[in-house]
C-alpha cells in the first residue's frame, strides 16, 4: 500500500521520528497519523546517535532501534500463495536485522514497515512475508534487548528504485536503514531472487533438488543435511547414510534420529527380526505354530500377524480343542468336529462322541489364537 512521505527531512534521508498528534486526525493507524491522501500529517525531530554499517541506530523519543538491512532483492517470485499483484508491481523481498534498545518491546508485523522509493513513496509491508522461511512474524515481538533477522515482503511497481527501509512502532516512532533493492533476475520469463531461488539458484536453471537450499546464491545443504557423494541427504532418515555418509543400518532396521532402529520388529540377539515372523510372534522366541488341518486358512491370514498366532490345530482322538491349543499357549476360538468327512460346528470344551448316528468321528479341528 503506498503512501507519500511528504516530510522533505525523510526524502533526503535527513532521519526523524514521527510521533502521534494527540489532536485525532482522519486516516490514523499503525501509530502513524495520515491525510487521505497518505501524506504524515505530524512530526517531530530526532537526531541521529551513531551509523553502524550499512545501517543507522536512530534515537526516537528513547534509546533507539537499531535496523540493518542485509539484502533487499526485486521478484515476481516468492515461491508460496499470495495475492495476485497489481499489474506492472513487482514484489520486493527484504531479509533485516533488528535490535531493540527500548525499554519495551516492538511489535514485527510486516505493515508496521515500509520500501521508500527515491520518489518518496513509502510502500507499505504486507502481512505475507511471515509465510516465507525465515520471515517476521506478525503477531510476534521483540523483547527488550533483544535482536532478530528476518524477512519482509513489500509490492511496489516494477521501476521503483528504493532508498530506505522505515519502520514505525505503534507509538508512530520513526526508525529508518538506507536500503538499496538489488534488480531481479529474468529466468523463463520470471523475475527472480537468484539469491535464494530453489530452481534458478545463483543462475537461471540451476535447481537445488531434494534436501538442498539457495542461500546467497548457492546450493547449500538444509538443516539435518549433508552431502553424501554430491548430493545432500538427511542423515537422520536415509538407511544408507544413518549419523554419517556411508553408514548404512544392519538389514531390517531404519534410521531414526541419526541411529539404527528397529522400528517394525523385535530385537533379538542383536538382529531386528520382523513383528510377523512365525517363530518370534510379537516378542523374542514366541513360536507361531504352522497349522496341521486344513480349516479355513484360505480364507483368513494363518501364522504370526504382528502380534496374535492363527492356527489351525487337531487331533485324531476325541478331545476338546482347549486342550489342542492349550500346548502352544493359544486359546481356541472355534472347534469343528469331522465325521465320515463332514464337518459339524463343535464346542470348544466340549469331547465329541465316537460316533453320530451312523457316522463314524474322524478328528477334531481347531482354530487356535492368541
Amino acid at each position: 500500500m503506498p503512501r507519500e512521505n511528504s516530510a522533505s527531512a525523510s526524502r533526503s534521508l535527513t532521519f526523524s521520528c514521527m510521533g502521534v498528534d494527540p489532536t485525532p486526525k482522519e486516516g490514523s493507524g499503525q501509530g502513524v497519523t495520515f491525510d487521505p491522501a497518505g501524506r504524515l500529517l505530524y512530526q517531530k525531530p530526532m537526531r541521529l546517535l551513531s551509523t553502524l554499517g550499512v545501517g543507522l541506530l536512530i534515537s526516537a523519543c528513547g534509546d533507539g532501534v537499531e535496523i540493518e538491512v542485509k539484502r533487499s532483492t526485486q521478484t515476481n517470485v516468492i515461491g508460496v500463495e499470495a495475492p495476485p499483484l497489481d499489474s506492472g508491481d513487482m514484489y520486493i523481498v527484504t531479509k533485516v536485522s533488528l535490535t531493540n534498545n527500548l525499554s519495551d518491546p516492538i511489535a514485527l508485523a510486516g505493515p508496521l514497515f515500509a520500501a521508500r522509493g527515491t520518489d518518496g513513496v513509502e510502500h507499505q509491508g504486507t502481512i505475507i512475508g511471515e509465510l516465507l522461511a525465515g520471515g517476521c512474524d506478525n503477531d510476534s515481538s521483540l523483547a527488550p534487548g533483544g535482536s532478530k533477522e528476518c524477512v519482509l515482503v513489500f509490492s511496489a511497481p516494477k521501476e521503483t528504485r528504493t532508498e530506505a527501509l522505515v519502520y514505525v512502532d505503534r507509538d508512530g516512532n520513526r526508525y529508518e536503514a538506507p536500503m538499496e533493492t538489488k534488480a531481479c533476475k529474468l529466468c523463463a520469463g520470471s523475475c527472480v531472487d537468484t539469491d535464494i531461488d530453489a530452481y534458478n539458484c545463483g543462475e537461471c536453471g540451476v535447481e537445488v533438488g531434494p534436501g538442498a537450499q539457495c542461500k546467497d546464491g548457492k546450493v547449500v545443504c538444509a538443516k539435518g543435511n549433508e552431502k553424501c557423494g554430491g548430493v545432500c541427504t538427511n542423515i537422520n532418515s536415509n538407511p544408507m547414510h544413518c549419523g554419517s555418509c556411508d553408514n548404512p543400518v544392519p538389514d531390517s532396521y531404519t534410521c531414526v534420529d541419526g541411529a539404527p532402529a528397529c522400528e517394525f520388529g523385535n530385537e533379538c540377539d542383536g538382529v531386528c527380526i520382523p513383528r510377523n515372523d512365525d517363530n518370534n510372534c510379537g516378542a523374542c522366541g514366541r513360536v507361531c505354530p504352522e497349522s496341521s488341518v486344513g480349516g479355513p486358512c484360505s480364507h483368513e491370514s494363518c501364522g504370526c500377524d504382528g502380534t496374535t498366532c492363527v492356527a489351525w490345530l487337531g487331533s485324531s482322538s476325541p478331545v476338546t480343542c482347549d486342550s489342542v491349543c492349550a500346548p502352544w499357549g493359544l486359546s481356541c476360538t472355534e472347534a469343528i468336529w469331522v465325521y465320515n468327512s463332514i464337518d459339524y460346528p463343535g464346542e470348544c470344551a466340549g469331547t465329541p462322541s465316537g460316533m453320530k448316528g451312523q457316522l463314524q468321528f474322524e478328528r477334531v479341528e481347531c482354530r487356535c489364537s492368541g
